[in-house]
């Protein structure tokens, strides 16, 4: 069953329908993500750089948000089109391949697409229906390989922890492998099903010995920060994340793109659409913002002492 919330202060609609219209001729805006904690911050963000934009939900705009793990994305996803919105945005890997395979007519906008599913797609004139902005690629995540290889003792393995049913795992861990190697390090990965699998992923990474460990970039990620990085700080083991809230959350470090900047370009390509604007003459767009975040008091908990060349590219350092 597909499950969906809607914050209580915005158009209601039974499951399967569109949404109220707030007032004639409103657009309507449908939103596919993952988690709880996505829908949040879809929220936060996207709604008031809409509202800036002159799209408000109530008004102007009518706002339908589906939240589906992602196994059931597919399902969620033809779901959303047989109401026939004006637009999708879909957030994360497994929501921007659900919304494609569903349809080619109403125009997406990805936001956290991953690199890795655009590789035949030309970023500068895409074409077809879908444009957006691209949160996870190769590189950061080998990056944060780098920076677990930074945080751990000399010889040690370094972890890489994805949920379960990541989409294309076995390239995004190939590339990752070879980020340790490059660093003289074996990687060790490990998944975890729901949050209440955390301490139990954490805990095979550190009976191989595992001192740092690099999250994929995942909603699932995102949603358990918490619990991750009281599990692996239980363990005696630092935790880099894609995001800076995952610092606020507990995590040693993050590096990955400014989260609220992304949303700020996904609302500008959803303004132009709705205007008018074909979206694949909108090209997709790369992160231009990578920031690199520490926990220094986090990093001297666990025993750790830092590189100076480390702390000197963070872009921001918690002391």
């Amino acid at each position: 069953m597909i499950a969906r919330r809607l914050l209580m202060s915005l158009p209601l609609a039974m499951p399967g329908a569109a949404p109220a219209a707030a007032l004639p001729g409103a657009k309507r805006l449908g939103a596919l993500v993952l988690t709880d904690r996505a829908e949040a911050l879809l929220r936060a963000h996207l709604v008031p750089e809409l509202a800036r934009r002159g799209w408000r939900p109530g008004e102007t705009l009518a706002l339908d948000v589906r939240v589906v793990a992602a196994a059931g994305q597919a399902e969620a996803a033809a779901a959303l089109v047989a109401t026939a919105p004006d637009l999708i945005v879909a957030v994360g890997a497994p929501a921007v391949r659900a919304a494609r395979a569903a349809t080619a007519a109403i125009p997406i906008v990805m936001h956290g697409a991953d690199a890795r599913l655009l590789a035949y797609t030309s970023m500068a004139r895409p074409g077809g229906n879908a444009t957006g902005v691209v949160a996870n690629t190769p590189e950061a995540e080998a990056k944060r390989i780098e920076m677990a290889a930074e945080f751990s003792p000399p010889g040690t393995p370094v972890g890489a922890l994805f949920p379960t049913g990541t989409d294309m795992l076995e390239d995004r861990l190939a590339a990752m492998a070879e980020a340790a190697a490059r660093a003289g390090r074996a990687i060790v990965p490990a998944q975890w099903d729901g949050t209440g699998g955390v301490a139990a992923a954490v805990a095979a990474l550190a009976r191989w010995g595992v001192r740092a460990v690099a999250l994929g970039g995942t909603p699932e990620s995102l949603r358990d920060a918490a619990a991750i990085s009281r599990a692996a700080n239980s363990a005696r083991m630092a935790s880099i994340g894609q995001w800076r809230s995952m610092v606020e959350a507990g995590c040693t470090a993050s590096h990955g793109p400014d989260f609220h900047s992304l949303y700020a370009r996904v609302a500008h390509f959803v303004a132009l659409i709705l205007r008018g604007t074909p979206p694949g003459d909108l090209p997709i767009e790369a992160p231009t913002r990578i920031e690199t975040v520490i926990d220094l008091r986090a990093a001297a908990a666990l025993g750790l002492t830092l590189p100076v060349a480390l702390l000197a590219r963070a872009d921001e350092v918690f002391e």
